[in-house]
């Protein structure tokens, strides 16, 4: 009897390599996909912000009342910051800029706040008799890590 051996030729060694040299290459991007930089996925933030203006601004029974239009996603504010500065007798600069005098911090459950929807309506009354001021609000995110936003300054004459 004879004995049947495995003899490769040259063209079945060079398909060998080329298969090895394959499915080493397929391995080296498998693993190398996973390396490199690394980051924390950020939310976008573009979808929980909003922007605040007022709308209206007047004084009524010695009480300032607000009409405030809250843009975006209105049910991600938190609380409402009034921000006051009385214009003194020499009268209003609009040119200058916006001086805190006061300011009073809301809740939105507080009973001055009124809500509907993405009105928001302030009624303060603890204001100075016969002064007109300048008035701004800003608004405080349920997320902490985004800024304050800052309305318009709107002056209110008595």
């Amino acid at each position: 009897m004879k004995e049947q051996g495995v003899s490769f030729t040259m063209k079945d060694k060079k398909l060998r390599n080329s298969v090895l040299t394959i499915i080493l290459l397929l391995c080296l991007a498998t693993i190398s996909t996973g390396c490199g930089k690394r980051v924390w996925p950020e939310p976008d933030v573009s979808e929980e912000k909003f922007a605040l203006e007022i709308k209206e601004a007047k004084l009524i029974n010695k009480c300032l009342r607000l009409k405030i239009y809250i843009k975006g996603n209105y049910a991600n504010l938190s609380r409402i910051t009034l921000e006051l500065e009385p214009i003194g007798p020499q009268g209003e600069c609009p040119a200058c800029p916006f001086q805190v005098q006061q300011s009073v911090v809301f809740e939105l459950d507080t009973p001055q706040i009124m809500r509907k929807g993405a009105d928001l309506y302030i009624k303060y009354c603890q204001i100075q008799k016969n002064t007109d001021y300048r008035v701004r609000v800003k608004g405080r995110n349920v997320y902490p890590a985004l800024p304050d936003v800052i309305s318009n300054v709107v002056t209110v004459d008595e």
